[in-house]
């Protein structure tokens, strides 16, 4: 399995990465399949993107998927 480590802490979404197929919506987003665009053709690597629309949020809930983001990075 490949691993990969994200060239800096703020990377551009749409040059890092290709959106493959949606898979799966819920209230406030959705999550697609993506693969890593600077990968191998030999070797993809593919990740699930979460995207939200934070507009659309009440500051609660904005505070509640900030968290998420959060305890998602921290995990190892």
């Amino acid at each position: 399995m490949s691993s990969w480590v994200p060239a800096s802490p703020h990377i551009s979404y749409a040059e890092e990465f290709e959106e493959m197929r949606c898979i799966g919506r819920g209230n406030f987003g959705a999550a697609f399949l993506v693969r890593l665009k600077s990968a191998p053709a030999d070797d993809p690597i593919y990740f699930v993107a979460k995207k939200v629309i934070l507009g659309q949020l009440t500051d609660k809930e904005q505070e509640g998927a900030h968290l998420e983001v959060s305890l998602t990075l921290n995990q190892k």
